[in-house]
């Protein structure tokens, strides 16, 4: 999962980066999705969630939010 975003990502970077403000915003909710699914509910559609790896999702939720929302008011007032 993590090597797809990162794959899609550096496509989007190199080649595509007009969508880098979607693709920032979309990693944020997929992030946030599971980390509120591995922190705060017992369903984990089999997944692994322990400790280790929620606090990883944790980890990139904030920055990644901070950037997508800090692109998304770029894009809105180019001053």
């Amino acid at each position: 999962m993590h090597f797809v975003w990162g794959l899609v990502g550096s496509y989007i970077g190199f080649f595509q980066p007009r969508y880098a403000t979607a693709f920032v915003l979309a990693f944020a909710v997929f992030y946030t999705v599971m980390a509120v699914l591995g922190t705060f509910t017992p369903y984990h559609f089999g997944m692994m969630l322990d400790e280790r790896v929620n606090l990883f999702h944790w980890f990139l939720v904030p920055p990644a939010w901070a950037i997508g929302l800090y692109g998304l008011w770029r894009q809105r007032h180019p001053d």
